[in-house]
């Protein structure tokens, strides 16, 4: 039987982004992780606009390439998903100094 062991990171407590609590984590064995997922819900509201969404969705994020992987959920703002990229990154480079 073979055991592996794998390193959970998360953020805790939320970030808030605008308004909207964003949980990260990631699970990794020995090197940083290529992946990162969040989960997102809270009210968003975008600059310059009286329009205000409550969103809720989860999904991943691939570091490496800088594209998100998968969406789940709704409603998504492609605003919001901009303004996540960067605390998915400083939340990867924070483990990747580790």
């Amino acid at each position: 039987m073979e055991i592996n062991y794998k390193t959970v990171a998360t953020t805790t407590p939320p970030v808030i982004l605008k308004g909207v609590n964003v949980t990260l984590s990631a699970e990794y064995e020995n090197n940083a992780p290529g992946i990162v997922t969040f989960s997102c819900n809270g009210q968003f509201v975008e600059e310059n606009s009286q329009r205000s969404d409550y969103l809720n969705f989860s999904g991943s994020y691939d570091c490496v390439n800088r594209t998100f992987s998968s969406v789940n959920g709704g409603p998504v703002s492609p605003v919001f998903l901009t303004l996540l990229e960067q605390p998915i990154m400083e939340f990867y480079n924070t483990i990747k100094k580790e």
